[in-house]
């Protein structure tokens, strides 16, 4: 991920701050290799929890959940996060599962906070949200305050220190 994704320089997120880095989520996402790498870790991860179904907020943790769904072979979903409206659920889903939602970058938790509410809000139990990267920007503490267990495989101190 650091080889391919993480850039230095000058950068303005969205959310309007100013950072010395950067992760591009599609310079992982879209290779083969490191997709392959991530899944086999998250599936480790995973492997011990009790689980119906796969979330991945759309668009960035799309492909990490479709490749983790194939070698798990487990459902997925996509939560599609519109303006003006509740999300929209892309995929067959029923209320009363267990689910693990799929994030690729985790920062403030915004997005994954919705989508946890959200799903929780139409009966799913939210088992864990599991981020590839946490940059380490209050969105785990954000998950944790409003009773969401988030897991990460790797922090943006850790791609620091690589």
């Amino acid at each position: 991920v650091k080889k391919n994704a993480f850039l230095e320089g000058s950068f303005t997120t969205r959310a309007g701050k100013q950072t010395d880095y950067y992760i591009d989520k599609y310079l992982f996402e879209t290779q083969p290799a490191i997709l392959d790498q991530l899944t086999d870790t998250i599936t480790e991860v995973i492997s011990n929890m009790e689980y119906d179904i796969i979330a991945a907020p759309a668009f960035g943790a799309v492909p990490i959940a479709s490749v983790l769904a194939k070698k798990t072979n487990d459902p997925f979903i996509i939560i599609k996060h519109q303006e003006d409206t509740s999300p929209l659920i892309l995929g067959h889903y029923e209320s009363g599962q267990k689910v693990i939602i799929i994030e690729d970058i985790l920062t403030s938790g915004k997005t994954s906070l919705e989508t946890a509410q959200y799903l929780s809000s139409i009966g799913m139990k939210v088992v864990a949200i599991l981020s590839v990267v946490d940059r380490l920007e209050g969105g785990t503490e954000s998950l944790s305050k409003h009773g969401f267990n988030s897991i990460s495989l790797m922090t943006s101190a850790d791609l620091k220190q690589a």
